[in-house]
């Protein structure tokens, strides 16, 4: 590749031009590291709550391709929700429902690393990892009441993840940027048998959804 740069000048005589010259490649070593801090939040539909989110993410990206190879770290966090519950059964009338509090212990089990590519200002990242809760509990009459949980409380299935730069913003492997997306919760398995279901009914499902902000630890 060859060009020439010109360098403008307010002397009498002409500006300055200087050739310049170069060779590309096409081979390896064209990589950059960028790890980055992570906060932000998780809202669960079915019990109406969100788990904040923080943690850390170990990317090393190939420069001529913009594909990525990353370790995500998400610490364990806790959660409040708020459970619409059939709390009385009045003949000829039927259920009389109302709001109960639980909360539960969330940790996260990452299944491989994190993969994607960032084209153009705009990141895509698949996460994959399984979802646990060491302690499930519901609150009532102001008394806190496990209802399962322990080392093997966890979805039955790992979660597919994908993450995405937001429409109309942009992500910068120096500075940082936001992602978004929108994933199931399988059901959970080993919390404590007839507590399985119980957690399932008003856990597990569809359009749940996590925003997170990445920024660069420089």
């Amino acid at each position: 590749r060859s060009a020439t740069l010109e360098i403008e000048s307010n002397a009498a005589d002409t500006a300055t031009l200087v050739s310049l010259s170069g060779q590309g490649s096409t081979g390896g070593g064209n990589t950059v590291d960028f790890p980055m801090s992570l906060q932000g939040e998780s809202f669960i539909k079915k019990p109406h709550g969100s788990v904040p989110l923080t943690g850390g993410v170990d990317a090393v990206l190939d420069l001529a391709t913009g594909d990525f190879v990353a370790d995500l770290t998400l610490d364990p966090t806790y959660g409040e929700f708020e459970i619409l519950y059939p709390l009385y059964n009045i003949p000829f009338i039927g259920p009389i429902m109302g709001w109960i509090t639980a909360d539960a212990d969330v940790e996260f089990e990452m299944v491989g690393q994190t993969t994607g590519t960032l084209v153009d200002g705009v990141l895509t990242a698949h996460a994959t990892m399984y979802i646990k809760l060491p302690r499930v509990r519901v609150v009532g009459l102001g008394i806190p009441l496990p209802i399962g949980g322990g080392s093997e409380c966890r979805t039955e299935q790992a979660i597919e993840i994908e993450l995405k730069t937001p429409e109309g913003e942009h992500f910068d492997p120096f500075l940082g940027g936001n992602l978004e997306a929108t994933y199931t919760l399988p059901k959970v398995e080993n919390c404590g048998g007839w507590f399985d279901g119980f957690i399932n009914m008003f856990m597990a499902g569809p359009d749940n959804t996590i925003n997170i902000s990445l920024e660069a630890d420089i």
